[in-house]
């Protein structure tokens, strides 16, 4: 799922630095790599077998 994710999202870091880029469009792009970053972080804290408060916090915080 994580590399299916990064190829994806490929072209928005391929474009990142595009000077002719209006703040909406930075703005959409910084909130997909947002959202992509918590779905991967998400995905391998539930792969953890044991979890303690921590993770547990960390699980919390990615799904907000």
């Amino acid at each position: 799922m994580i590399t299916t994710l990064a190829v994806n999202c490929d072209p928005i870091l391929v474009s990142s630095n595009d000077d002719r880029k209006t703040l909406v469009e930075t703005a959409s792009d910084e909130m997909v790599m947002g959202a992509m970053w918590a779905l991967c972080e998400f995905s391998i804290l539930v792969s953890h077998q044991n979890h303690s408060d921590v993770s547990l916090n960390a699980l919390d915080d990615a799904l907000k």
